[in-house]
């Protein structure tokens, strides 16, 4: 999450917040809306910036420096 966080200039804790975290004294809200439904529901991104990040990260399609 830091990497990601340094990478795009935002706290660690709007990244979290991303991710499910709820810290919102120092992380931002990122736009997503969940909607309870059968099957789990619907999970709605205003910007997958982020996940496409974490994906890129995990799938080794995209390296970065080491903090």
């Amino acid at each position: 999450m830091k990497t990601i966080a340094d990478e795009l200039h935002l706290d660690v804790e709007t990244v979290r917040n991303y991710f499910g975290g709820a810290n919102y004294d120092r992380g931002k809200s990122v736009g997503i809306h969940l909607e309870q439904g059968p099957d789990g529901g619907i999970v709605e991104l205003d910007d997958t910036t982020i996940l496409d990040m974490a994906r890129d990260m995990l799938s080794g399609k995209k390296h970065f420096a080491e903090s």
